[in-house]
């Protein structure tokens, strides 16, 4: 037997859309990508089933610690036809990990062992502990360096966010500044920003300045 496999994970839980709907989207494109390599017109039933796995963190609580399946079911609308042909072609499965590491009592062994691995809290040293005495999962040096790199994409990560964060803000400072003086050089003098900076958001945000 042979499945097509799409692995997505995923930070924010809500970024404008319903993840569902995303996965949807790509296994569908992996059905049509398939014509001319897995089959060829009219061999439709020679299409190969289609997964697209979403590992969602910092998801909501009602979310935390849950595994949900979308896929393709017959429904009889009248009389019962029997066998009409294969359709379980696409499935999109959606495993939520709390923000939190879950709890060796809570969820499901997948959500921690997950969790450990895509925490941004745990240090190297806490999860390859997890990983060697919950799940035996014997260390070698590139699983080690697996670990090692996948915690300093994380802190990578959170770093970039603050960052970014802190850049947003400034941003909102500015244009708010501007709105009540929209003097260029008293602004930057104010602030402590260079002026090209202040000109930059004024443009942006579709403001008059004066020098």
């Amino acid at each position: 037997m042979k499945i097509f496999l799409d692995i997505e994970t995923q930070k924010n839980f809500h970024p404008g859309y319903h993840i569902v709907t995303r996965g949807i989207f790509y296994t569908s494109r992996m059905i049509s990508a398939q014509m001319g390599t897995e089959f060829q017109a009219p061999d439709y039933d020679d299409i190969k089933k289609v997964y697209s796995i979403w590992i969602c963190m910092n998801t909501p609580k009602r979310v935390s610690n849950t595994i949900a399946e979308f896929s393709i079911n017959k429904k009889n609308l009248v009389g019962d036809p029997g066998y009409l042909g294969r359709y379980d072609l696409l499935s999109v499965i959606i495993i939520g990990l709390s923000k939190e590491l879950a709890a060796e009592t809570e969820g499901t062994g997948l959500h921690r062992l997950l969790g450990a691995l895509f925490s941004t809290h745990l240090s190297p040293e806490e999860k390859k502990d997890i990983l060697s005495d919950e799940f035996k999962i014997p260390m070698n040096s590139d699983l080690e360096r697996r670990i090692n790199f996948m915690c300093n994409l994380g802190e990578g990560i959170a770093e970039e966010a603050r960052e970014r964060g802190i850049e947003i803000g400034m941003e909102r400072l500015i244009a708010n500044f501007l709105k009540n003086d929209n003097h260029i050089s008293l602004a930057a003098k104010m602030l402590g920003v260079p002026e090209s900076k202040i000109l930059s958001v004024a443009q942006k945000e579709g403001i008059e300045t004066l020098n």
